[in-house]
């Protein structure tokens, strides 16, 4: 892998962290109902998905709208200030960043993406409102996991992995990676070694052999939590 792709691949994770983070709101700001929140955001997710599969022209139609909108109110703004050549410079410097955003999004897409929209960010939503569901406070486990496990298990993998499994092309270096940071993580929220230990491998399996992880990863973690609390 050439240092431009590892590059791409390391920002798509740093999005990945960000928006996994996002989930964690409804705990962080102590909203009384974080059901509620999960179900409008996966709803939310779930259309902008359905629009970009199914009306993938919506989104350039938008871009032209935008930009048309934006050159009448620049012209507006020159007619009444008689600064045509400066608003024309910076009409100018915003096509050239939008289309900077743009590139920069087609990199670090991946190609199923670019295809069928970004419905990792759906199945995510949905595992944590499915763990929100079942396991009520737990979630929050699984929210951490989906922040922690995958990046690193993806990022250590395309470094230093060798052992790879076929099914997903997920690679053991990844998996015992993720495994130790998730343990340390777990650690440092109060959950005591043993039982961050058993999270943490079980999370990072299912992350290994798992064809969607987003969805995986936020359930398993915090089923397992749960499971420990209920049972022991």
């Amino acid at each position: 892998m050439s240092s431009s792709e590892f590059k791409y691949a390391v920002l798509r994770k740093l999005v990945h962290v960000s928006l996994a983070t996002g989930l964690a709101l409804p705990y962080l700001l102590g909203w009384p109902d974080p059901l509620a929140f999960y179900t409008v955001l996966t709803c939310i997710a779930a259309s902008i998905h359905s629009i970009l599969v199914k009306k993938p022209l919506v989104t350039i139609e938008l871009k032209k709208m935008f930009k048309v909108s934006r050159r009448k109110v620049f012209d507006a703004i020159g007619r009444a200030f008689k600064a045509g050549v400066e608003l024309q410079e910076l009409e100018q410097w915003f096509d050239k960043l939008e289309n900077l955003v743009e590139e920069q999004i087609r990199h670090i897409e991946r190609e199923y993406e670019r295809k069928g929209g970004y419905i990792g960010i759906v199945y995510g939503c949905l595992g944590v409102l499915a763990s929100q569901a079942l396991f009520g406070d737990k979630a929050l486990i699984g929210i951490m996991a989906l922040t922690v496990i995958d990046p690193i298990a993806a990022l250590v993998g395309l470094k230093l992995g060798k052992h790879r499994v076929q099914i997903t092309g997920g690679s053991l270096e990844g998996s015992l990676a993720s495994t130790l940071a998730f343990w340390l993580l777990l650690q440092l929220t109060g959950v005591d070694a043993v039982r961050a230990l058993i999270i943490s491998l079980a999370t990072s399996l299912v992350e290994l052999f798992s064809i969607e992880d987003n969805l995986a990863i936020p359930v398993i973690a915090s089923l397992v939590a749960w499971a420990l609390d209920t049972l022991l």
